[in-house]
């Protein structure tokens, strides 16, 4: 069976079983399993063992299985996957378990008001009587792996024993308090390394991934004795979420994936998503390194056949593509997303579901891509080890940033770096050393750009003497304050926003934030090593394996941001893709996918080429 770091493309099945649910099994269909894998070729797929309401849907003997079974789906499932090569996962819910709670509430971890919603604390004995044993069943079943979900972002501030445990180390019971989050997330993060480390003890083959651990939501070092990173995106506005979250992992320095559902939710009921729309999702990840899958709903015991030519194609899309997976970003931008400042004044744990400052600071990622300007994403272990490979680095719209980073990076700036501060938040944890007010006011503001408007509900730092401006009115004739500043610092330069761009470009973008930005960026100075002969709705990002270097470009077209459209497949290409790269000669220059024609010439350090058409992705290698 392919390890997960060897595989390109899987499916995921679950459909967490209800407590008091009987009958699991009965409908359970061979034919449509054999059809799925037969057809779509997966590497993997991942299948229900428990959900959230902590029900297992096999026959368990250490977990709570459900009432009055049929038959053996997992026992079936592995026997036709492994005859077929296809590497078999448990999906498998983690901290979140409503039926370990309630048979032991010694377990449960405790909302303000004393209720317990499923979630079990750190400090129990869930996952040494539970959890392990469980997971050490799977693997005796003959399993390659466990995703566990409910994980991190189910960890919530427990008023219960955790916070017990806590006021009797420092003497401090404020559970709304930072550093009882900071607790908190130690004590996940030991968790994690307990539960993998007990397993891999005695079954050291066994692939362990917790759900969103090590990314945007939990943007740790990885230390846990982990094999994979995974998460699964957002059903809606999914291109987006992959464009942001591929970049921000892409340095971990493990092998990952993310999901793609396969359906999206409207009013509650769902929406099958095209195989156009998932090929647009799974390119955004792919064209940072990572693998894909997608999430199809099993009807306890029977898979959509339905849907396999859909599959088929996202399938065939992605191993089209297969040599980007696994490769390594290769651009002089990099984007800092500090571990501190996602910690800073953040109320939950490790999620950022729900969380409005987290989502709409990922619309400053966004912006600047917007710019067709290519760059990768670290946090903060990756970019104080990396900062001398990057030309240009962001500073994520956070208000805080570890000291000793903060310190790298103006010494970075000094010998000649380009630094840019994405917005208020991440130029007030610079404040004393700029001399900025710490104090941000709030209100609708226009932002002037050329002859191009548009308005903002934003915080801002209220300064004179920068650069730019907002107003006060639609008209632009009552300045209020400046829009951004740029500063010489040493050899280099720092710049930043005075205002909350990402928030409005995330739900509410107009094109003048875009060019607004993209002049920012030219007044500090920013390098780029891409430059199009002309804008174009094209995402950019570079990657590199061995003597290929990678230019990916994905088609932004379509309606997939649109928040009133669930379902669509229409994604206009786009004809006549000219850019330069600045860059050695290379030997050869082919495109990754046999779609379209490449033309190319090199002359004065820059590689020219241009693309007939690009319709949803492909990648322009350059072999040396």
């Amino acid at each position: 069976m392919k390890k997960r770091k060897d595989c390109v493309f899987g499916l995921h099945f679950d459909f967490h079983a209800a407590m008091g649910q009987k009958n699991i099994g009965e409908n359970y269909d061979e034919a449509s399993w054999v059809k799925m894998l037969d057809e779509v070729k997966p590497d993997f797929i991942q299948v229900d063992t428990k959900g959230h309401a902590g029900v297992s849907s096999y026959p368990t003997k250490v977990g709570n299985a459900a009432p009055e079974m049929r038959c053996d789906i997992l026992k079936n499932v592995r026997r036709i996957t492994k005859e077929r090569g296809v590497s078999l996962y448990a999906h498998h819910s983690g901290v979140w378990d409503k039926t370990a709670a309630a048979l032991h509430p010694e377990w449960g971890a405790l909302r303000e008001d004393g209720s317990c919603t499923g979630e079990t604390h750190l400090f129990s004995d869930y996952s040494e009587k539970l959890l392990i044993p469980q997971i050490k069943e799977l693997a005796e079943y003959g399993l390659d792996g466990v995703w566990v979900d409910g994980d991190c972002w189910s960890v919530i501030r427990d008023y219960g024993v955790s916070l017990a445990k806590f006021a009797a180390q420092t003497g401090n019971s404020d559970a709304k308090s930072r550093e009882y989050a900071d607790f908190l997330r130690e004590r996940f993060l030991e968790y994690v390394e307990h539960y993998a480390k007990a397993v891999h003890a005695q079954y050291p083959d066994f692939e362990i991934a917790s759900n969103w651990m090590y990314t945007s939501f939990c943007p740790e070092n990885p230390r846990a004795d982990v094999d994979f990173i995974s998460g699964d995106l957002l059903p809606d506005d999914s291109v987006c979420a992959a464009r942001i979250e591929a970049r921000l992992v892409s340095n971990q320095n493990k092998p990952w994936d993310l999901m793609a559902w396969g359906f999206n939710i409207q009013n509650g009921f769902f929406v099958e998503k095209s195989a156009e729309q998932l090929k647009q999702e799974a390119a955004a990840i792919l064209m940072n390194g990572g693998g894909v899958q997608v999430y199809q709903v099993q009807n306890v015991g029977k898979v959509s056949v339905r849907s396999a030519g859909a599959m088929k194609a996202v399938a065939e899309f992605v191993r089209a593509r297969a040599e980007l997976v696994g490769k390594r970003p290769y651009n002089r931008t990099g984007w800092l997303f500090s571990t501190e400042g996602y910690r800073f004044e953040k109320e939950m744990i490790y999620n950022n579901n729900g969380d409005a400052r987290a989502y709409a600071n990922g619309g400053d990622i966004l912006a600047a891509a917007d710019t067709r300007l290519n760059f990768d994403g670290g946090f903060t272990h990756w970019f104080s080890e990396h900062l001398e490979e990057y030309d240009n680095i962001c500073v994520h719209n956070f208000g805080g940033i570890e000291a000793e980073l903060k310190e790298k990076l103006l010494g970075w700036t000094e010998r000649g770096g380009k630094l840019f501060l994405a917005g208020t938040y991440a130029a007030r944890a610079f404040a004393e050393e700029l001399g900025l007010p710490k104090e941000t006011e709030r209100g609708v503001r226009y932002l002037l750009h050329g002859e191009e408007s548009c308005g903002l509900d934003t915080e801002y730092l209220c300064v004179n003497g920068g650069r730019g401006a907002l107003y006060g009115d639609y008209h632009c004739e009552n300045k209020c304050s400046s829009a951004y500043f740029v500063r010489d610092y040493g050899k280099g330069k720092i710049g930043g926003l005075l205002f909350d761009l990402g928030k409005d470009y995330k739900v509410n973008r107009a094109r003048v934030m875009e060019k607004f930005l993209e002049n920012v960026f030219k007044e500090i100075g920013f390098t780029r090593e891409i430059e199009f002969v002309s804008p174009c709705a094209v995402d950019v990002t570079v990657q590199r394996g061995g003597n290929v270097v990678y230019i990916d470009l994905l088609n932004l077209n379509g309606v997939h941001g649109d928040a009133r459209v669930r379902s669509f497949e229409n994604i206009p290409p786009i004809y006549g893709v000219a850019f330069s790269y600045a860059c050695p000669p290379p030997k050869r220059v082919r495109l990754v996918a046999d779609e379209g024609k490449v033309e190319w010439n090199y002359a004065d350090g820059k590689l020219n080429v241009a693309l007939d058409k690009l319709d949803i992705h492909n990648a322009v290698a350059l072999e040396y």
